[in-house]
């Protein structure tokens, strides 16, 4: 337990404020408590996020000018100085003010490692893809956002989602083709996240690199975009097409396919 007493600088009033501390909380309120399990992408579990939260605010209470000390029975006290409040002018959402501009350091950047994306249920987006395109798998779909199919989405229907794992590891839809002779042209109809944005890569095999777009509110109409392929050059030839869904230059990178569809004219 500790008391804290506030004083104010220009005058002796002051106002008592005692917290119950641990030992005056009731057992059944903490009985149960996991005192062993970290919280999510932390080192801390409860007994250590308790010990440094008491770190910090005596910290808080030194730096803003006040003192700790203990009364007679041995007991801490804060002495925290009284001070009036200053309320920045208000911003709303809105119209909010300017961007402090704050950046991380290239050292700093490289401290910052994100946590490993999992995967989607492979099971759930097998059975996705080949109700929405049969014939076609997929692989390296992450598990964010709202990643399978969809009744409706973006005004569309029967809409597949996808996530890409990481910059370096896109979702990948990929099937193997054989091209008839003829003209056959590869259609995609593909949307994005009103907030976001995707990079849209197909290619054959390893190699051949066939489009590199970005799916975008610059370049798509309410959401949108149609995509055609000209895949006429391997008429009478096997390929193994691959349409991947990259990060883009922002956020939400979910891919949004509407069609996916190989017509041969």
């Amino acid at each position: 337990m500790w008391t804290g007493f506030g004083l104010n600088p220009s005058s002796a009033a002051g106002v008592l404020f005692t917290s119950l501390g641990w030992s005056a909380v009731p057992e059944r309120f903490y009985s149960a408590l996991d005192k062993e399990t970290k919280f999510s992408h932390t080192p801390y579990t409860y007994p250590k996020l308790a010990e440094v939260c008491s770190k910090l605010a005596r910290k808080v209470v030194i730096n803003q000018g006040g003192r700790i000390e203990k009364d007679e029975d041995g007991r801490e006290v804060f002495l925290i100085p009284v001070q009036k409040p200053k309320p920045s002018s208000l911003e709303q959402c809105w119209e909010a003010g300017p961007i402090a501009n704050s950046r991380f350091t290239e050292a700093e950047m490289e401290k910052i490692i994100p946590p490993p994306v999992e995967l989607a249920d492979p099971k759930m987006m097998a059975e996705a893809i080949a109700t929405f395109a049969p014939g076609w798998g997929i692989a390296d779909c992450g598990n964010q956002m709202s990643a399978g199919l969809h009744e409706e989405l973006g005004g569309k229907k029967n809409v597949l989602e996808t996530h890409p794992i990481s910059k370096a590891r896109p979702c990948v839809l990929y099937k193997h083709v054989d091209v008839p002779q003829g003209k056959t042209i590869l259609h995609l109809t593909v949307g994005h996240h009103k907030s976001g944005d995707w990079n849209l890569i197909v290619v054959n095999g390893k190699t051949k690199t066939l489009l590199v777009t970005n799916v975008g509110s610059a370049n798509s109409k309410d959401g949108w975009m149609n995509v055609d392929i000209d895949l006429s050059e391997y008429a009478g030839t096997a390929i193994d097409l691959a349409l991947m869904n990259g990060i883009g230059g922002g956020f939400f990178e979910a891919g949004y396919w509407a069609r996916i569809e190989i017509k041969t004219y």
